[in-house]
C-alpha cells in the first residue's frame, strides 16, 4: 500500500510539473509572439528610414532653390510653396527623430519578469512602435505629394 501511495504521489507530482510546464511554454510562445509583432513594425519602419532621408533632401533643395531665386523669393505664393516644404522637413525629422527615441528608449524586460510584465511591456511598445511606423508614413506620404 506504501509503494502505491508512493507512485500515485509520484504520477501526481509529474503530471503537476508536465503541466506548469506546458502553461510556461505556452506563455514563452505568446510573448515571442507580440515581441516578433513589435519588432517586425520596428523593421519595416527602418527600411523606410533611407527614404525619409532622401526625401528630406529633395524637399530642402527646392525649398533652397526658391529662396535663391529671387524673383520667386518676393511672390507670395513661391514663398508659401516654401513653408510647406520647410513644414514637411519638420515632420519629416520628428518621425526620424520619434524612431531614434523610441530605439534608444527599448529596453527588453529581464528574464526574470513575469509573464505579466512581459506582456504589459510589449503592448506598451506595440503602441510606441506602431505611433512611431503612421508617423514615418504620414511624413512619407506628404513629402512625396509635394516632390
Amino acid at each position: 500500500m506504501k509503494k502505491i501511495l508512493t507512485i500515485i504521489a509520484i504520477l501526481a507530482i509529474a503530471i503537476n510539473f508536465t503541466a506548469c510546464n506546458g502553461a510556461a511554454e505556452e506563455q514563452n510562445k505568446k510573448v515571442d509572439a507580440i515581441k516578433s509583432e513589435v519588432m517586425k513594425i520596428h523593421d519595416d519602419a527602418m527600411a523606410k528610414m533611407g527614404d525619409l532621408g532622401t526625401l528630406e533632401k529633395t524637399l530642402s533643395e527646392k525649398a533652397s532653390a526658391i529662396k535663391s531665386d529671387t524673383a520667386m523669393a518676393t511672390d507670395s505664393i513661391a514663398m508659401v510653396t516654401v513653408t510647406n516644404y520647410e513644414s514637411a522637413i519638420t515632420s519629416i525629422n520628428n518621425a526620424k527623430s520619434g524612431m531614434m527615441e523610441w530605439m534608444n528608449n527599448f529596453k527588453a524586460p529581464a528574464d526574470e519578469a513575469t509573464f505579466e510584465e512581459k506582456m504589459a511591456f510589449y503592448e506598451e511598445e506595440m503602441k510606441k512602435v506602431t505611433v512611431v511606423m503612421e508617423d514615418i508614413n504620414s511624413s512619407l506620404a506628404t513629402g512625396e505629394e509635394m516632390k
